[in-house]
């Protein structure tokens, strides 16, 4: 779990509907998330928009930010892996390439 999930998850959000709540989403990111690492963007946009993270089309984020936040959304809302390939208008090869990226933490071109 980054820092900024932690965060998130312990300090910023609310949590209206107590521990049961936070354990429901936590599994959810756990079986969603495409990388080893639970990032605020694991989590629905409710949640994820308290950590003040989430990648926000015109603000100051690289093309490459923009890309990362969108694909990892597709990622974790699709039911498999080539539906999300499909959604993307990529082949499954190239968003293995962009996972294996991501999960690195690898910023650069690739």
């Amino acid at each position: 779990m980054s820092p900024a999930t932690e965060k998130l998850l312990l300090a910023q959000h609310p949590w209206p509907g107590n521990v049961r709540e936070l354990r429901n989403a936590v599994e959810r990111a756990l079986i969603v998330w495409p990388a080893e690492v639970l990032e605020p963007q694991a989590f629905p946009d409710r949640i994820a928009a308290a950590a003040g993270s989430v990648v926000a089309l015109g603000g100051p984020h690289t093309l490459e930010e923009v890309e990362r936040e969108h694909t990892l959304r597709v990622m974790a809302s699709a039911p498999t892996p080539d539906e999300a390939a499909r959604e993307l208008g990529i082949d499954a090869p190239t968003l293995g390439c962009k996972r294996k990226k991501y999960e690195s933490g690898d910023k650069g071109e690739g």
